[in-house]
């Protein structure tokens, strides 16, 4: 999917100690910080079915990963 100004991202769903996540990692330029954001949980959402436009939402709202020090 692409973000606001462009950019490609990729978004992965991971499901850590019960708790939903997505992963992005923009795949158009490697210098931009991946994010992360934790996802509402539920029998009605199926993250390969979720619109691009609630990925960007998500991703406007995810953090980026800081490095480790």
């Amino acid at each position: 999917m692409s973000d606001d100004l462009g950019l490609l991202w990729s978004a992965i769903h991971v499901v850590e100690g019960g708790e939903e996540l997505v992963i992005f990692t923009c795949i158009s330029d490697a210098r931009r910080s991946g994010r992360i954001t934790s996802i509402p949980t539920g029998p009605d959402i199926v993250f390969r079915d979720v619109p691009d436009e609630v990925l960007r939402d998500w991703l406007r709202h995810a953090p980026p990963v800081g490095r480790l020090s």
